[in-house]
């Protein structure tokens, strides 16, 4: 038993997980001018997905109008996406890079994720009373 996860903890976990994909779709989504998106998607496949999250971190700080080629993203995304180091969003930026939609039990409101993973975590508090 010892250090085995209990089945709330890794649902915890996964919907973290599934809350970082929907943020990083929205923010991209929202932020990316529509009619660009065909070609920032081909331009950051080039460049990487690594670029792309360093792009994002960037995006998400007070200051991001002052630095080339970011765009305007949700406060509430951009504090979060903060939290998250680059190296995390990698796998998320790549299949958003490929266009792939976002799996169907994910939803493309992060707030929805978000409520997932504070009610998970209010069950995780309380098993560990």
């Amino acid at each position: 038993m010892f250090g085995s996860k209990s089945p709330i903890e890794t649902a915890y976990y996964d919907a973290v997980g599934k809350l970082i994909l929907s943020m990083v779709y929205f923010a991209l989504n929202e932020g990316v001018p529509g009619w660009d998106l065909e070609r920032f998607r081909a331009d950051w496949t080039e460049r990487g997905s690594f670029r792309l999250a360093e792009l994002l971190h960037r995006c998400a700080r007070p200051d991001w109008a002052s630095h080339p080629e970011t765009f305007f993203m949700n406060p509430w995304i951009a504090e979060r996406l903060l939290a998250v180091e680059p190296g995390r969003l990698c796998y998320v930026l790549d299949e958003w890079l490929a266009d792939r939609p976002l799996p169907e039990l994910v939803s493309d409101d992060p707030r929805v994720e978000e409520r997932k993973v504070k009610e998970l975590a209010k069950l995780f508090a309380a098993l560990n009373r």
